[in-house]
């Protein structure tokens, strides 16, 4: 009976042990975050009271518009180069579609003048052949007749006429 009472007291104090364990562990974890914190904010006070004088004494806003606004001339003038370079010198821009097509219907009205008559006649491509020729080619192309192995003194030639 007495190990078993000093069984429940010595849980007992492990257990008020653990709970204070346990106190103390998160007091100092507290204290950490604390001082963690305080860190931060120091830091941050820092980085604002350098930013500050930066900005004050480097980058005057001024500054910063009158380039921003020497980027954007910069750019411009970039851009109407480009349009400049890019411009088609083969055709100027003043003719429009309407010049052009009485341009065309100027040059054709001259060139049937300068036929006259004979714009209506066939061109000779589309003519009939003369009633001498046949209309369709009988034998070898190039009126060549191919001479048999071993044949004649002549050159020999394949069966389209051509030097073998």
């Amino acid at each position: 009976m007495e190990v078993l009472k000093r069984k429940r007291m010595y849980e007992t104090q492990r257990d008020q042990l653990a709970g204070q364990q346990f106190n103390i562990d998160q007091a100092s974890f507290g204290i950490e975050s604390a001082k963690a914190s305080v860190a931060t904010v120091s830091a941050m006070k820092a980085a604002s009271t350098e930013l500050k004088a930066v900005i004050k004494n480097d980058l005057k806003i001024d500054d910063v518009d009158e380039l921003a606004d020497d980027m954007a001339e910069l750019m411009d003038e970039f851009q109407e180069i480009n349009e400049v370079l890019a411009q088609n010198f083969a055709t100027p821009d003043d003719i429009d579609e309407a010049d052009l097509e009485a341009e065309l219907d100027m040059l054709e009205d001259e060139f049937e003048d300068e036929l006259g008559e004979s714009a209506d006649a066939l061109p000779s491509y589309l003519q009939e052949a003369p009633t001498g020729m046949p209309s369709t080619p009988t034998g070898v192309p190039g009126g060549k007749v191919p001479v048999a192995a071993g044949g004649g003194g002549g050159q020999k030639v394949d069966e389209f006429g051509l030097p073998v």
